[in-house]
């Protein structure tokens, strides 16, 4: 515990005069809640500098700590997604005065791997990674790293990996559901990598069990592989219309995918939801912007970043942790790009199909 120039012992409550707040409010601030607003935070880490205040009986908190500094690679910064993960990093770490040391690899699982040990290099008491290409390798090289790693945006199945993200399976299958319980049979499916066994291998994996299910057969040919990016949806999009009529429903394995297979759909001439239904995955803002508005899978990116540092730091300074692996929840964010256009009394798809020039059935 602190004292003031006359001896007299500080309270939360004088931090809380400072700073023009409530002792509760403080409080908040000192234990990291990720619901005060940014305005708020920088008041009350102002009155906590000013005070030289710590809190009793561990010095935590917005107190800064000399050296010490989380790394954080990822894979590509211009990703949308990775940018709100990000932010409850780097939030989460400055509340408990951590600084960040940021690289980018350039979507290369060998780059991250390098980086990975350069942050060790340079002092990092643990890294995060945060890429959309999960690698066995990546598994190997937290077991064996002499300092903490956390894959922040992942659920791998190691139960000694830490790691933070949905249960892609799970969401999957929901999304699928969902598109199945509308009527629809054809659904086609935009996916990433097949090397990469967390993104697109689980989230696969749902989409099996979901028309399992339904006693539906797997059918390859209504796969396409893209590549995160709205270029690789519109072209996965492409490739599936050559095959014959389309699909009565896509669901792309992120938002951007989805994007670039409606630019496909429309320059196809093909209405969406009338003649293709379209799901994506990860409620970006572009998801409500776009016209219609996106249906997809929300993931809680902010919370997933500030939990994610919070395990590495946690594992850095020895606290105990429980279990390494967090699942957070998802949710299922419908929207006008999935309603069923047969309830509205629109032609069936195939015959829409059939007008654009697509075989009909």
């Amino acid at each position: 515990m602190t004292h003031s120039a006359d001896g007299e012992r500080l309270t939360i409550q004088d931090v809380a005069k400072i700073a023009g707040v409530s002792a509760s409010t403080v409080s908040r601030v000192l234990n990291g809640s990720p619901l005060v607003r940014e305005a708020t935070r920088k008041q009350v880490e102002e009155a906590v500098r000013r005070l030289r205040y710590a809190p009793h009986p561990v010095a935590r908190g917005l107190r800064l700590r000399s050296g010490h500094l989380l790394g954080l690679i990822v894979s590509d910064l211009s990703f949308p997604f990775f940018g709100e993960v990000m932010k409850g990093i780097h939030a989460a770490a400055a509340a408990r005065g951590y600084g960040v040391l940021l690289a980018n690899s350039d979507a290369r699982p060998d780059r991250e791997l390098e980086l990975l040990e350069e942050m060790r290099r340079r002092g990092c008491d643990a890294s995060l990674l945060i890429t959309g290409d999960y690698r066995p390798e990546h598994a190997v090289f937290v077991r064996r790293s002499r300092v903490p790693v956390v894959l922040a945006s992942a659920h791998v199945a190691d139960a000694e990996v830490p790691c933070v993200g949905v249960d892609n399976a799970g969401a999957a299958f929901e999304m699928m559901r969902h598109l199945l319980e509308l009527g629809h049979r054809r659904i086609g499916i935009i996916r990433g990598s097949l090397a990469d066994p967390v993104t697109s291998g689980e989230r696969l994996k749902g989409c099996r069990l979901a028309l399992q299910g339904a006693d539906l057969a797997w059918d390859e040919t209504l796969v396409e592989e893209g590549d995160f990016s709205i270029r690789g949806g519109r072209e996965a999009m492409e490739r599936l219309l050559k095959r014959g009529a389309p699909p009565s429903a896509l669901f792309a394995f992120s938002d951007e995918m989805a994007l670039g297979a409606l630019q496909a759909l429309h320059r196809a001439g093909l209405r969406v939801p009338e003649d293709v239904a379209l799901a994506g995955f990860d409620d970006l803002a572009l998801a409500e912007g776009v016209e219609p508005p996106l249906t997809t899978i929300a993931q809680p990116r902010f919370q997933m970043g500030w939990v994610s540092a919070e395990l590495a730091m946690d594992l850095a300074e020895g606290r105990p942790v429980g279990m390494v692996k967090r699942v957070l929840p998802h949710r299922l964010v419908v929207r006008r790009s999935s309603q069923r256009a047969l309830a509205q009394g629109k032609p069936p798809a195939g015959r829409r199909a059939a007008a654009a020039g697509y075989p009909d059935g």
